[in-house]
């Protein structure tokens, strides 16, 4: 395509001219090619289907004739008599004079005959052999006794006659339908053959077949005496249906097919016509065509001929135009110079102007960023210092609470010395009771009898003082105990008295360091203001010079797009035309 493009006007129409004119031809052979064909098939079905219906009625008049005598013969009340007794000499008689008034009628003055009581089979007037229906040479004798059912035909070499001959067999039947023996007659192919093919051009194919596609009539007897399939000898027809109810006609690319029943014999006619190169050209389509492709030329050459004075007169319009583009384009590319050099002195200094723009914004920014860090940091500031002064507060009050938290200690350490010396008093009366209850019970073993009240007593006392001893015992442990954790209480409160007060100590030191850095910032927040406020009438003023000189920019950069475009266009002008000369061929 992009190909195709490039070339002149005039060598797009010799193009177009000869593709027309190729396809015109291209079609005109199709056409030929094909109506042809269409033609053929339609002169070729009239011409097989009235062939075949005729060969078709002169075979079957032919044999029609032979077929009647000898189903007629088969019916004979003399035969059939005779075919229930052959052995009676009158009933033979009888028949033989009939036999021999039916042979003189029929075309190959040949008739024979066997009946199924004695199996006897009678050729050409006379005993020939008796047949033995169990041997497998004479299938045919059960075949048309048992499996006919009044006629069949088949085609044999007969030894006796030295001729290949088409058998006419027939049934004979009793009054009960039963069959008693058989008869008939042989019809000379070479007769009915040259009947068959009479008239008929050697282009012509023409097979007769039986159901079993064995071919029964043909040109060549080898092909009949041989049993030859039909498909055999029309490959072409291997795929299709051979046997058929009604006329059909089939179409391959060697030809055309007319398959023709023959209900008579049960046989199936086939006659074919090929499809040749001659045949394609010696249709009336044809004359036509080529008719159209010689009209088709002519008005090729006419149009070739007017295209090429247009595209004439279409190149000096197309140089005219050109020189006029060229001047065009020159001035143009004049003021597009120095319009382009204006524009590039004045981007320079803009640049200029917009670098220093640009660090004075940045200078601002970085000012407010650190007025915003001051302004975080003071009120960080604020924040520690009151945390702080919470901090002292919260400090004393420990203080306050860790010395009354002493005080308490102090005098759990005095109530603590008061129950170990209280413990100490009951072991003393613990061990004066268990005195007293010894000595009571020396007593009442000296009184005797009348101390036995008294010992009971002294027992008690005992049993008491036991008790008392080991109360006194585990109080004794619990008091010790509890002096070992107030004594650890003690201690622990001690240190953390001191830590308390080191804590109260480091936050009046940050309070006054907060205070100290608060007037810092405060002074650092003034001065940042200040600058900030300074950097911003800076940058308005500059921002109104820059926001002047970018409207100069614009304006002539718009003037320079102006002259671009009308560059380009002058510049694709003068190309279109420079194109146009190309596309026209002209140098």
């Amino acid at each position: 395509m992009v190909f195709f493009k490039k070339l002149t006007y005039t060598t797009k129409t010799k193009v177009f001219s000869l593709s027309f004119a190729g396809a015109v031809l291209l079609i005109s052979i199709l056409l030929i090619t094909f109506g042809s064909r269409s033609v053929f098939n339609s002169e070729a079905d009239a011409y097989l289907s009235d062939m075949a219906e005729l060969k078709t009625l002169r075979f079957e008049a032919d044999l029609g004739s032979q077929l009647s005598l000898v189903t007629q013969m088969a019916r004979s009340p003399v035969i059939v008599r005779y075919m229930k007794n052959p052995s009676s000499s009158s009933n033979a008689a009888n028949a033989m004079a009939e036999f021999e008034s039916y042979r003189s009628s029929l075309t190959g003055d040949s008739i024979f005959w066997v009946s199924d009581f004695d199996k006897k089979f009678y050729s050409g007037m006379q005993y020939a052999y008796t047949v033995d229906p169990s041997l497998e040479e004479n299938y045919w004798y059960k075949m048309t006794l048992y499996e006919t059912t009044v006629y069949n035909f088949n085609i044999n070499y007969n030894a006796e006659l030295k001729a290949t001959m088409l058998w006419i067999n027939a049934v004979v039947r009793d009054e009960e339908k039963t069959p008693i023996g058989m008869l008939g007659t042989g019809v000379p192919l070479d007769g009915l053959f040259a009947e068959v093919f009479r008239g008929i051009p050697d282009d012509i194919t023409l097979y007769i077949y039986n159901s079993s596609g064995e071919i029964t009539v043909s040109r060549t007897y080898d092909d009949i005496i041989d049993k030859v399939q039909l498909q055999a000898r029309l490959p072409e027809l291997e795929k299709t249906d051979i046997q058929v109810q009604q006329p059909v006609m089939h179409s391959t690319d060697d030809g055309e097919y007319y398959f023709y029943p023959m209900p008579l014999l049960n046989w199936t006619m086939v006659i074919s016509k090929p499809y040749t190169f001659l045949d394609m050209l010696t249709t009336s389509m044809t004359f036509t065509v080529i008719l159209l492709v010689l009209v088709t030329f002519v008005i090729v050459g006419i149009y070739y001929m007017f295209i090429s004075k247009i595209i004439g007169s279409l190149s000096a319009v197309i140089k005219t135009t050109r020189e006029s583009a060229s001047s065009q384009n020159a001035f143009i590319t004049n003021v597009k110079n120095a319009v382009d050099y204006n524009v590039q002195s004045l981007d320079e200094y803009g640049k200029a102007v917009r670098y220093q723009t640009e660090s004075i914004s940045s200078a601002e920014t970085q000012i407010e960023n650190l007025l915003s860090q001051i302004h975080v940091l003071d009120d960080m500031r604020r924040n520690s210092l009151k945390n702080t002064k919470v901090l002292k507060e919260n400090s004393d009050k420990g203080q306050e609470i860790i010395n009354e938290l002493k005080e308490h200690i102090d005098e759990l350490v005095a109530c603590s010395k008061r129950l170990f010396e209280a413990n100490e008093l009951i072991s003393d009366v613990t061990f004066q009771t268990d005195l007293l209850a010894l000595n009571a019970a020396i007593e009442a073993a000296h009184a005797g009898e009348l101390g036995v009240g008294f010992a009971v007593v002294a027992k008690e006392i005992r049993h008491l003082a036991e008790k008392s001893r080991d109360q006194e015992e585990n109080v004794e442990k619990t008091i010790a105990d509890m002096k070992k954790r107030v004594d650890a209480m003690v201690i622990s409160s001690q240190t953390v008295q001191e830590k308390f007060a080191q804590i109260v100590e480091n936050a009046s030191e940050v309070n006054a360091n907060f205070e100290e850095m608060s007037v810092s910032i405060e002074e650092q927040n003034t001065l940042g203001h200040t600058v900030g406020q300074n950097l911003k009438d800076i940058t308005a003023s500059v921002g109104k010079s820059s926001s002047s000189f970018d409207t100069m920019i614009s304006t002539n950069e718009e003037m320079s797009d102006e002259v671009n475009k009308a560059a380009g266009k002058s510049g694709e002008l003068l190309e279109q035309a420079e194109n146009a000369l190309k596309l026209t061929g002209t140098k």
